[in-house]
């Protein structure tokens, strides 16, 4: 009886192990490929987000110039009305 037991337990297992591979591999992997994608969109959201903060540093060095080159703009326009 015991060598039946033995069978049965080898049976067993080769039963889980079959499950594990053909289920639980399968939807491990899935989780893995699912979890790069996830990190590759992170990375791309954070490198496209770098780009928008360099622009928006960009446009407001221009808009801090503004005034400047608008008074000198108007200083030139005077300057030359009176010439």
């Amino acid at each position: 009886m015991a060598a039946h037991e033995e069978q049965m337990q080898k049976m067993l297992r080769e039963i889980i192990q079959g499950a594990r591979q053909k289920f639980t591999e399968p939807l491990m992997q899935e989780q893995k490929n699912l979890q790069r994608l996830w990190q590759s969109e992170q990375v791309r959201q954070q490198e496209q987000f770098q780009e928008i903060l360099s622009r928006l540093q960009r446009l407001e060095e221009k808009i801090q110039q503004m005034p400047g080159q608008l008074l000198a703009a108007l200083r030139d326009a005077i300057s030359q009305a009176g010439s």
